[in-house]
């Protein structure tokens, strides 16, 4: 949680008062429409969250973007699910549980994306 927080302040010191420049709104664009072609999957392995990248944007940056996103999600639900895990549930019960809590990884992981890739545009459209 502490790395979102530090996220949404880094980019809150892009400036807000006015509608991006147009180059910044291309970028962002255009990172929005690679990142929306990638696929991009993350495993827990000895505790520790993999991704496993199967279709790339094209842009090592962008995959990182949506990996570190994914994985910093995911360890926010990790808790829960291995508590559920812990459980004897029966195995239908046990994985509409952890549906729910899947749920949640993408609204995080859109919040994550959308401060960094804002930072991105700005500074890519700067440079």
């Amino acid at each position: 949680m502490l790395l979102l927080s530090l996220l949404l302040a880094q980019a809150a010191t892009v400036p807000q008062d006015a509608p991006p420049p147009p180059e910044v709104q291309e970028e962002i664009r255009v990172m929005a429409e690679r990142l929306g072609g990638s696929t991009i999957d993350v495993r827990r392995r000895d505790g520790v969250f993999l991704c496993d990248v199967e279709v790339s944007t094209g842009d090592e940056a962008l995959d990182n973007v949506r990996c570190d996103a994914l994985r910093y999600c995911m360890m926010q639900v990790d808790p829960q699910i291995q508590a559920l895990a812990d459980l004897d549930l029966p195995r239908r019960e046990l994985n509409a549980r952890i549906n729910e809590l899947a749920q949640s990884v993408g609204p995080c992981s859109e919040d994550y994306e959308d401060a960094v890739l804002t930072r991105m545009a700005w500074e890519r459209a700067q440079s």
